[in-house]
């Protein structure tokens, strides 16, 4: 699964000013950050619920 980030998720980001956006100070990015992994986890979280409800439907149909 790959997700489509915003820009200012890579990894690689170096803090320059990229053209066109706007300067951002650190707590800007660390909230964002922040809010990004919260999203990321949730995801991760539904993906297993579902995950586990397809392995009993799967379990059930094999008996």
């Amino acid at each position: 699964m790959n997700y489509q980030y915003p820009y200012y998720y890579y990894p690689n980001y170096t803090g320059r000013t990229e053209a066109g956006m706007p300067m951002m100070g650190m707590d800007e990015m660390k909230q964002m950050m922040m809010e990004h992994m919260k999203m990321t986890q949730q995801i991760k979280q539904k993906v297993d619920m579902i995950d586990e409800r397809l392995r009993k439907m799967e379990e059930k149909m094999m008996w």
